[in-house]
């Protein structure tokens, strides 16, 4: 049975305006600013000089958006729709994890949504074992 419409990813997000990928890093960046964080959006990649040499920007992999969130670090991964992930990717999340930070993919805002809340969780858990120590 085809999946009506209205509960596909693609009319969902559609239906608050983002219609690819950029406009879903933008909206996430806005949520996360909302929330009181910081994020901004990573280039990786390279860039021709004015000169005509190439310069090397992020390493390839690098999560498209870097945060900072309730004083934790994450790399967040976007994809539109239903695109995957590259191992080069991966291996970045694995990194970010390793040190401590959260690597989360987003296709959707209720991912985020629910990746920022577990976030929530956290802080506040550490802000009660903070107090309960003193």
């Amino acid at each position: 049975m085809t999946p009506d419409l209205a509960d596909t990813l693609e009319f969902q997000l559609r239906a608050v305006g983002i219609n690819n990928e950029h406009d879903l890093q933008t909206r996430i960046i806005q949520i996360i600013t909302d929330r009181g964080g910081v994020a901004t959006r990573v280039n990786s990649g390279g860039a021709i000089s004015k000169r005509g040499g190439r310069i090397k920007l992020a390493e390839a992999g690098t999560s498209d958006i870097i945060a900072c969130y309730r004083g934790q670090y994450l790399a967040i991964e976007v994809k539109y729709l239903d695109e995957k992930i590259s191992d080069k990717q991966q291996e970045f999340g694995k990194k970010v994890s390793v040190a401590g930070g959260w690597f989360q993919p987003v296709n959707n805002l209720e991912i985020l949504n629910d990746f920022l809340d577990k976030v929530d969780k956290l802080s506040e858990i550490e802000q009660y074992l903070e107090r309960s120590e003193k």
